[in-house]
């Protein structure tokens, strides 16, 4: 059920900053090594509820240092002693000795992206070093899977349901062996003596995977630090079981259901991932240096992220010794993903059974070539309690180039190792240059194929092994100098930008291609997002952007501020408290998700029980005065907008006429859905402006509540004013209303997007943030400075750490001290509660009062169909203002305590209209007594919202006693 929420941001801006860079929401005033020896101080232990990973940086050092004189001086620079000081590769190496990791087990990665580089590029400067780069966890790469298998995101965040092909796969189960010429060429080799060293996720038992194809002898688990490269088949992954079906791919036998690409090869597994959709660059650069050391042939890589110094480093000593290497392009992303998009690695795009490209296959200059990557057959063993002989078809350019790396070893055993070797030698280039020619150079090229972004064409295996070593096309002599491949992301990121300089590759290299997979990521997921949305933002720390303004590189500024927040803000009134906890850590930016709450239910069901017997001409006058009065507001001047609203209007009498006909079973394409859709909204489920603290009784929307709102609109202006807005510097995150003097409820995941939970994130000791950048504004348009309010601590908070899906077991609510006056205007005073559990029953009338946002991610029906289409026409046609306050009124549609899941008998659901934005919003009961019933807290798109009941809340016990009794509690009178 979909939340926006996400870790905090911790960033620090730097007092010199140019004045142009003013506006950049990055601004604190604690240096970032300071932020981090807060943590490290009030972390002890590890937290098994962070995030996976630790805190940790790949060190690059100019040369070669002493470790334990290293490590004194980082102690005294941490002020602190919990870290891990070690070689990121176990040997000697010259080349790759000057990498070293920085680990902090106890903290985890709860600060945002932008303090954590800041932190990166002080330890650069302290310690004078070449490049400090952190382990971000990035999630640009996963293999898609069908929506709804075990509930987890598909693909990179939620692109997999774009890319991925609802169909069922071909009966030839060899079907994409036949398509990259593997039968043809196991004439002549099968790939024997060749070994192919797989970083992923390890393997697991499988009837597909012989003992006799794995070389486990020769295996390791990088993560756990032991030989077994079993893969748990981790439930919460998001593709779990990945490294087994890729290893099928490779050295299935020809005796099983399916067979890999050569069956003859040994396959090295080394699981460096937990979780193919979380890619670090260290562990799978000591993965790769490990194949190396223990003499494979060919490394096959179906992983991908940003790009890694260390990796690269490893990649090209491997290259060095003449290991072919290769990697999946990506899919579900525009661009080729690292370390396929490192010039000297061979990067694979995917393919279908047409011969065309693969709809989720990344594109660009970077793919070399493509094989078949849609509906592949592969081993499939999901969990531990999977059969252990299952297939199925598997789509993503993780199959594509471990076909591929079948080819690499078919070629070599065909020719013999010592034969390419000599070959290679005698044309001055390494085997992997000389692999390459031939693989291009014999590639099918269908009628019409793109060669500029899918690579030289199909492979062909058959073909490649014909083709004699000393026939390979020229490939030129190689050379030492590293090409400008982050320049080159850049220009795809941003090309409409010019840059006059360039700004430091080695040190700001990671966070520029960080930004630019960022706007990669937002063009595909909201290519029609408004610059004045909230929309998620990439967060690029304030060094990067002094450093790219001082080097005039524009493309790296503009990357950083889009999509700008354009709003303007004046300076906030002088604090009129002091806060009760000092300032330990400066806290700014916006989770990273961009969720939906929800809109109301409405199933075909649901629209014909509330239009039957409608009268017609009355709905079509509601809805043209509807639509008036919001272009007289607007002062609307676009045709197309102004045309789209009538034609909605028109389509009324046909769509009503076809529902008294058909009645439920009617169908509707989906503009007529949003006509249909936007008929109940307007009188069903309304979301109706708040304009100077009130609602206006004669608003249409309002025409089926109208008897309910007039009766009791005298107790709606001090509860709406209560109301507020919580910004982190003017970027709206929740709502908050006030509940005792001092003192606003809102949800533990809206705090968790603005402070740090401190030593851990499950029970807190206590929560680090700035209150010079954290405030709630009860305006009706939320940006008034009257309005504005400083938040100065987080006094309570839920135990659990929300995670992405309603638990009904956690406590999603969180209380903020405030200050009680601004400088201009005292805190509003404190909305009552209702005291009662039962007091709202399914059925019973309520009201949210909130700060509705424009949704971000991609909407998808029950089918994981996109629903983008129906939300934004809808809001086209009914209203575009976010962020500012609304009256939504709906119904109770169960009790608190009607789930199953829900021990503690707190949590309710309603179908009043609300978005992201809405996280904190107060339930209020439309009846006698006129109070807070509940907490808004998350919703589950077009289909219901969920809140927890504060008596409810209030009767377990979880509610602090001392906070409680500030409250006004309130019964029937």
């Amino acid at each position: 059920m979909s939340r926006t929420h996400d870790a905090v941001c911790c960033v620090n801006q730097r007092r010199n900053a140019r004045a142009e860079l003013s506006s950049y929401p990055g601004a604190v005033k604690m240096k970032p090594i300071a932020a981090l020896q807060a943590l490290l101080a009030a972390s002890q232990t590890k937290d098994p509820m962070l995030p996976p990973g630790e805190l940790r940086f790949v060190l690059e050092y100019p040369g070669t240092l002493d470790l334990a004189v290293e490590r004194v001086a980082l102690e005294s620079y941490l002020r602190s002693r919990d870290f891990i000081l070690q070689p990121l590769f176990p040997d000697n190496d010259p080349d790759l000795a000057k990498f070293v990791v920085l680990r902090f087990p106890t903290v985890g990665r709860g600060l945002d992206r932008d303090q954590v580089f800041a932190v990166a590029y002080a330890l650069v400067r302290e310690r004078k070093l070449t490049s400090a780069e952190p382990d971000l966890g990035s999630d640009l790469f996963a293999d898609p899977v069908p929506p709804g298998v075990d509930g987890h995101p598909e693909g990179a965040e939620l692109l997999g349901p774009l890319c991925w092909v609802d169909a069922q796969p071909p009966a030839d189960h060899w079907w994409a062996l036949r398509a990259a010429g593997i039968p043809r060429a196991w004439s002549k080799s099968r790939g024997r003596g060749i070994l192919v060293g797989q970083p992923d996720t390890g393997v697991a038992r499988h009837a597909e995977l012989d003992a006799s194809s794995l070389r486990l002898d020769l295996a390791a688990d990088i993560l756990d630090g032991d030989p077994d490269p079993t893969d748990p088949l981790d439930s919460e992954a998001a593709n779990p079981g990945h490294g087994t079906a890729v290893a099928s791919v490779v050295v299935s036998g020809e005796g099983g259901r399916i067979a890999g690409a050569a069956p003859g090869a040994g396959l090295v597994p080394i699981r460096c991932i937990s979780d193919v959709k979380v890619f670090d660059g260290a562990p799978v650069a000591a993965a790769v240096r490990h194949a190396t050391r223990v003499g494979c042939h060919v490394i096959t890589m179906s992983l991908g992220g940003l790009p890694s110094r260390a990796l690269h480093a490893a990649i090209r000593d491997a290259i060095a010794k003449d290991v072919i290497v290769l990697a999946a392009a990506g899919n579900c992303v525009p661009f080729v993903v690292y370390p396929a998009r490192y010039p000297d690695v061979i990067a694979v795009g995917g393919t279908n059974i047409d011969r065309q490209p693969w709809k989720g296959s990344s594109r660009g200059s970077s793919v070399d070539v493509s094989a078949p990557a849609e509906l592949v057959w592969r081993a499939e063993r999901r969990s531990p309690i999977d059969p252990i002989d299952g297939i199925g078809g598997g789509q993503g350019t993780s199959f594509a180039v471990a076909l591929t790396a079948g080819a690499a070893a078919l070629w070599l055993s065909h020719h013999g190792v010592e034969s390419v070797l000599a070959a290679a030698r005698s044309r001055g280039v390494t085997v992997q240059r000389l692999f390459a020619a031939a693989l291009t150079a014999t590639a099918a090229r269908p009628d019409g194929w793109d060669c500029e972004n899918m690579g030289a064409g199909i492979i062909d295996a058959g073909a490649l092994l014909d083709l004699e070593l000393e026939r390979i096309p020229a490939t030129g002599v190689e050379s030492a100098a590293d090409p400008d491949h982050i320049g080159a992301l850049l220009d795809e990121a941003a090309p409409a930008v010019e840059s006059a300089g360039v700004l430091d590759r080695s040190v700001f290299g990671l966070e520029a291609a960080a930004l630019a997979f960022d706007r990669a990521r937002e063009q595909r997921l909201s290519p029609g997002a408004r610059a004045e949305s909230p929309v998620r933002r990439a967060q690029a720390s304030s060094e990067l952007m002094a450093a790219a303004t001082a080097a005039a590189d524009g493309k790296v500024v503009a990357l950083a501020l889009y999509p700008r927040l354009e709003r303007s803000r004046e300076p906030l009134p002088p604090a009129a408290a002091t806060p009760a906890v000092p300032t330990t850590v400066a806290i700014v930016g916006v989770a990273r998700g961009g969720g939906l709450e929800s809109h109301t239910a409405l199933s075909p069901e649901a629209v014909h029980a509330a239009l039957n017997g409608v009268d017609v001409g009355k709905r079509v006058e509601q809805l043209e005065k509807r639509v008036a009065d919001i272009e007289r507001e607007e002062g609307t001047t676009d045709p197309t907008i102004h045309r789209l609203r009538r034609d909605a209007i028109s389509a009324v009498p046909t769509l009503l006429e076809r529902f008294r006909k058909n009645g439920p079973d009617a169908t509707f394409d989906s503009t007529e859905r949003v006509s249909m859709e936007a008929l109940v909204r307007l009188t069903d489920r309304p979301a109706v402006r708040v304009k100077e603290g009130r609602i206006d009784p004669d608003d249409p929307r309002l025409e089926g509540w109208r008897g309910t709102v007039s009766a009791l609109r005298p107790a709606f202006p001090p509860i709406l004013k209560a109301v507020g807005r919580i910004d982190m510097m003017g970027r709206h995150v929740g709502t908050g209303f006030v509940v005792a003097p001092g003192i606003v409820m809102t949800n533990r995941h809206v705090v968790e997007a603005f402070a740090t939970p401190a030593p851990a994130r499950r029970n807190p000791k206590r929560w680090l943030l700035s209150p010079d950048v954290v405030t709630i504004n009860f305006s009706d348009t939320g940006d008034a400075v009257d309005g504005q309010f400083r938040i100065t601590e987080v006094i309570f908070a839920g135990p659990d750490p929300i995670g992405a899906e309603v638990k009904a077991s956690n406590l999603d609510m969180a209380l903020l001290a405030v200050d009680s006056n601004n400088g201009k205007e005292a805190l509003p005073a404190p909305i009552p509660l209702v005291d009662d559990p039962a007091r709202l029953r399914a059925g019973g009338t309520l009201f949210v009062a909130g700060f509705p946002a424009r949704p971000e991610d991609v909407p998808l029906d029950a089918a994981g169909k996109v629903r983008r289409d129906v939300e934004d026409r809808l809001w086209a046609l009914f209203g575009t203002a976010y962020g500012v306050k609304y009256f939504c009124p709906g119904e109770a549609s169960t009790s608190a305590g009607a789930r199953d899941d829900d021990a503690l008998r707190w949590l309710f659901t309603h179908d009043a209209s609300t978005l992201r934005g809405n996280s904190g919003s107060c339930v209020v009961h439309l009846g006698d007594p006129v109070a807070v019933v509940g907490l808004h807290v998350a919703g589950d798109w077009l289909r219901a919202n969920f809140a927890q009941s504060l008596a409810a809340v209030y009767a377990t016990g979880r509610l602090p006693m001392q906070h409680a009794a500030r409250m006004t509690w309130m019964s029937r009178s």
